[in-house]
């Protein structure tokens, strides 16, 4: 049998607020089944491209060990760091949802490679 398709929802984000539009957009959209599609603000271009290139921002400014969320350690892995709420420029979000955005980035990731 057929499941219902899921509904496209287009947003538009800030190139220069990527990480803090990831973050309250998915808080928002985490509960929604909806399939996310990303535009960016004063850009032609829509669909794919776009969208696979905000994940990728996403991603890369989640990965930043300058964003506090990550320890580099001796041979410049990555470990989690602990969080200091007075620290992080993003007081109005928790930390679940800061790491629930990190899991939504890599499923969606993983569901993307998955589909090509």
């Amino acid at each position: 049998y057929k499941i219902g398709k899921l509904k496209r929802k287009k947003l538009k984000v800030a190139r220069d607020k990527i990480l803090e539009n990831a973050l309250v957009l998915f808080d928002a959209y985490s509960t929604k089944n909806a399939l996310l599609e990303f535009d960016y603000y004063n850009e032609e271009g829509t669909g794919l491209g776009p969208t696979l290139e905000f994940y990728t921002l996403v991603s890369q400014e989640l990965r930043s060990p300058d964003k506090g969320f990550w320890r580099v350690g001796n041979d410049n892995s990555l470990f989690p760091a602990p969080l200091n709420p007075n620290s992080v420029s993003y007081t109005h979000l928790t930390l679940p949802t800061i790491y629930s955005v990190q899991i939504s980035v890599v499923a969606v990731s993983l569901k993307k490679k998955k589909d090509q």
